[in-house]
C-alpha cells in the first residue's frame, strides 16, 4: 500500500510540473522595449564577440495612417535604420538624416495600427561599439516634416550593398 501511495505522489508532481511548464510555454513571448512617447530615445549597438553584431531592436506604436518619423540625430558610427509594420511592411534607410550618415525613416502612411519593429544597427554589420540618440514622432501625414516619404521594400527587394 505505501508503494501505490508513493507512486501516486510522484505522479502527481510529475504532472503539476509538467502543467507548469505546458502553461509557462503558452504565456506570449516579450518582445522588447515599447516606446509610446517622443522623447530622445539612447541606444547602443555593439559587436558581441564570436556571436555577431547585436542591433539595437524596439518597438514604437502607430495608429494607422500617419507618419510615423524616425530619425537618428547623433551617433558614433555609420548607422542603418530598419522598420518593420505589423502587417510586414519594410522600410529602410541609412544616411538620409540631419547629421553625417544618420539614418531617417518617413512611414507615411502607416499602413496599419500597432507597434512597429525598429531596428539600429551599423550599416554593414562592422564589428564596432557605437552609441547614438534617436527622435521617433507620430504626425499627421500631411506634416511638412514627413514630406517626401521613405519607400517601401517589397518581399523581393533586398538592401543593396553598402559602397561607402
Amino acid at each position: 500500500m505505501m508503494q501505490t501511495t508513493e507512486w501516486k505522489a510522484k505522479t502527481g508532481l510529475l504532472t503539476m510540473l509538467t502543467l507548469a511548464i505546458a502553461l509557462a510555454m503558452a504565456l506570449p513571448g516579450w518582445a522588447g522595449p515599447q516606446v509610446f512617447n517622443t522623447s530622445p530615445i539612447s541606444g547602443t549597438y555593439l559587436q558581441a564577440g564570436i556571436r555577431g553584431p547585436q542591433p539595437f531592436v524596439i518597438q514604437i506604436f502607430s495608429p494607422a495612417d500617419r507618419c510615423l518619423r524616425i530619425e537618428n540625430t547623433s551617433q558614433g558610427a555609420d548607422m542603418e535604420a530598419v522598420l518593420i509594420a505589423p502587417d510586414g511592411t519594410v522600410w529602410r534607410d541609412d544616411d538620409s538624416g540631419g547629421c553625417f550618415r544618420c539614418p531617417l525613416i518617413k512611414a507615411n502612411p502607416t499602413p496599419v495600427s500597432g507597434w512597429y519593429l525598429l531596428q539600429i544597427s551599423h550599416f554593414d554589420a562592422a564589428a564596432i561599439f557605437a552609441n547614438f540618440t534617436l527622435t521617433s514622432q507620430v504626425l499627421l501625414t500631411g506634416d511638412a516634416s514627413c514630406a517626401g516619404p521613405t519607400p517601401t521594400l517589397t518581399p523581393t527587394q533586398g538592401p543593396e550593398k553598402a559602397t561607402k
